[in-house]
């Protein structure tokens, strides 16, 4: 193996020492031995300066396809972007894909890629779902899969710009990775798909990825805070620009109704290996209470929509398996006053609905957006110390807690049904101060600053 190489590949390891298995340590322990021989210092000191040298030359590569992409304008060719969608559900840069379609400079299509991590039956199932979905919306969408020479299809040539949500580079197929495609004379730019709000999101900040990109668009002044202290680069990459997802929630009609709606979204980490990171979900405890309470409130209409994640968990064998999974859904779609949706576009529900009932990350911040009281549900009160980042606790003191099931149904009773929301005003106000950076302009802000970056004239 090259030495250069070796030495990327060993930094690459030591970076996430703290996560090594017994095979990583003797990975690790022969290439370090193999180096040190050569002359290779490889002490932490080293390969951070190692680290940031490439970055730096990255940096200087983006400076250059910027100035490129400069002289294409000028010549009246258009900017091709990529917009990278895994689920149907996690769009978030949507509005800014919108607002491309309409702009002279830009020519945007959608790629459908996999998601390679949670086996192959689930990741035709996804990308077909995802591609119905938007094709229905859009025209310009493409598909990852080569179904007649039945291999992905390398887009690259097609990109001047690539836009993701998914910072996961394990998640995907080689070809749509961030750390591939960063290699390419292409500019990469990263929208968070969901809002961080749990320390997982540090973890996040951290990865290789996000350093890689161009630019890191970041909701607030908290959450930049945050990925500054995390990123490698210290937020070199990062612009405050605001949620731009939820711009399209000031889009949405609203629907005369006589009955209250509640939504009830449960969290997919009901995982063992989630109990120390991100375990949020209380779904394996309130389980039959969500099949309990459509019978409870008649009165009420329920939707039922469960993170997209969440089913796939629970077919596994080692939790509930396929048959116990489909006869619990199929017995919550006997409620007629229950709705489960399985995916999709959520803004719409949001809109319409009186309150939710959850235990999500993103949909913490993001149901805020709407002025409507939100339980949350949580196992224990360390739970906030353990899960949460300061701005995740923020929002939570806006919020109605439940620790129990006679919590969930205070907030029913008397929140939702009484319409007793004591915190209406502390939460409105809260929202816009800290949440609601450039709503629901925030496509708007993007667009201009990514004009304005390769010099268009607006």
């Amino acid at each position: 193996m090259n030495q250069i190489i070796l030495y990327k590949f060993i930094c690459n390891l030591f970076r996430n020492k703290e996560n090594f298995s017994l095979l990583d340590y003797k990975i690790y322990n022969h290439c370090a031995k193999r180096l040190i021989k050569k002359g290779y210092d490889i002490s932490t000191k080293k390969c951070e300066e190692f680290e940031a040298s490439e970055i730096r030359k990255l940096y200087s590569k983006y400076k250059k396809v910027v100035q490129n992409l400069n002289e294409k304008i000028k010549n009246n060719q258009k900017i091709k972007v990529s917009f990278l969608v895994i689920f149907d559900s996690v769009f978030p840069a949507e509005p800014l894909y919108q607002k491309m379609l309409e702009d002279e400079f830009f020519e945007p299509q959608i790629i459908v890629i996999p998601d390679t991590s949670r086996g192959e039956d689930n990741m035709y199932i996804q990308m077909e779902k995802t591609y119905k979905t938007l094709s229905a919306k859009y025209k310009n969408i493409q598909k990852s899969w080569d179904e007649k020479h039945q291999k992905f299809i390398d887009f690259s040539k097609e990109m001047d710009i690539v836009c993701s949500a998914n910072p996961y580079d394990g998640m995907t197929h080689k070809l749509y990775r961030i750390g591939k495609l960063s290699k390419k004379d292409i500019l990469p730019i990263y929208f968070n798909y969901g809002y961080p709000a749990v320390l997982w999101a540090r973890r996040v900040a951290a990865l290789d990825s996000l350093s890689k990109m161009w630019k890191v668009f970041s909701e607030s002044p908290a959450t930049m805070e945050e990925y500054s202290n995390s990123m490698k680069t210290h937020g070199e990459n990062l612009v405050l620009a605001g949620y731009m997802k939820m711009d399209n929630l000031a889009k949405q009609p609203i629907r005369k109704r006589e009955r209250k709606t509640i939504i009830i979204a449960p969290h997919h980490t009901i995982e063992a290996k989630f109990r120390n990171s991100i375990g949020l979900s209380n779904f394996l405890e309130y389980a039959e209470l969500f099949q309990e309470l459509p019978k409870k409130y008649p009165q009420i209409d329920f939707i039922f929509r469960p993170h997209p994640l969440l089913r796939v968990t629970l077919v596994q064998n080692h939790i509930w398996g396929q048959e116990k999974t489909n006869k619990y859904f199929k017995d919550l779609e006997k409620n007629p006053n229950l709705t489960y949706q399985a995916g999709g576009d959520y803004f719409e529900t949001f809109a319409n609905s009186d309150g939710i009932i959850h235990d999500c990350s993103s949909f913490l911040a993001e149901y805020m957006f709407t002025g409507k009281p939100v339980c949350y549900m949580l196992k224990t009160k360390d739970s906030i110390d353990k899960f949460f980042m300061n701005n995740g606790k923020q929002i939570l003191e806006n919020c109605y807690k439940a620790f129990s099931k006679e919590e969930i149904y205070d907030y029913i009773d008397n929140v939702i049904i009484k319409g007793n929301d004591p915190m209406a005003a502390k939460r409105e106000e809260f929202a816009k101060k800290e949440l609601m950076v450039n709503y629901p302009n925030v496509s708007t802000f993007v667009l201009d600053y990514i004009k304005k970056e390769l010099g268009v004239n607006s």
